[in-house]
């Protein structure tokens, strides 16, 4: 509570956002401009692992989990268990976009110390034209790579390691090449002064990135696709 009344104006930014992302996605989906390629895609499967069927796709033959490194979706299956499962979608589609705004705000406030600048930062990324792509593109996993990144750095600069190390969990269960990304946050560690943590993170990663890559995605799929 006294967090929410200390920064209410990124609050109000964030769910301004929110409802305006939510809205445009779900007019476009009830206008038939959403796809199969991904979001149909990815409701196919979704609703299969809600009814605890093997989840391959009927068009392309992919495993979800073997299609790509993206256990991540897991968490967007309990909306399979309501009425209005597409939409409650995008709604928590549009939610993770903004949210990724909390971190970045975060971090150029303690950075720059000036509540305006944060804002206008956190402000300049949710219009900016790449997130109005991400979100308003149909539905894709991916969304969840700039919420976690920003946080693992927050965690990083504010040295809480909790943080730090559930969003690199976060991000190499998002998808495999997103473990690559995921090194150059341990590239900043390192150069932070923080060698331990930067090593560990460089290695975690690439370890993750190729396991999944030449054991488990083949495992599932019978080759990585």
């Amino acid at each position: 509570m006294v967090f929410l009344t200390k920064h209410k104006e990124i609050i109000l930014l964030i769910l301004f956002f929110w409802i305006i992302y939510s809205y445009i996605s779900i007019i476009k989906h009830l206008h038939y401009q959403t796809f199969t390629w991904d979001t149909g895609f990815f409701d196919q499967l979704l609703w299969k692992l809600s009814r605890f069927k093997e989840p391959v796709s009927s068009f392309s033959n992919l495993h979800v989990f073997g299609d790509h490194f993206q256990f991540i979706l897991l968490v967007f299956v309990p909306l399979y268990w309501f009425p209005q499962s597409a939409k409650l979608l995008f709604v928590s589609h549009a939610f993770v976009a903004v949210i990724a705004s909390l971190p970045v705000y975060l971090i150029s406030l303690k950075v720059n110390k000036s509540k305006i600048f944060a804002l206008a930062v956190a402000f300049s990324m949710l219009i900016f034209t790449g997130m109005q792509f991400a979100v308003l593109d149909g539905f894709h996993q991916s969304v969840f790579t700039p919420l976690f990144y920003g946080l693992a750095i927050f965690g990083l600069i504010s040295r809480k390691s909790w943080i730090y190390w559930s969003s690199l969990f976060g991000l190499l269960i998002t998808k495999e090449e997103i473990a690559l990304l995921a090194v150059s946050i341990g590239i900043i560690a390192f150069f932070k002064g923080d060698k331990s943590k930067g090593l560990a993170t460089i290695a975690i990663s690439l370890a993750t990135f190729f396991f999944a890559i030449y054991f488990f995605l083949p495992a599932v799929q019978g080759e990585y696709v």
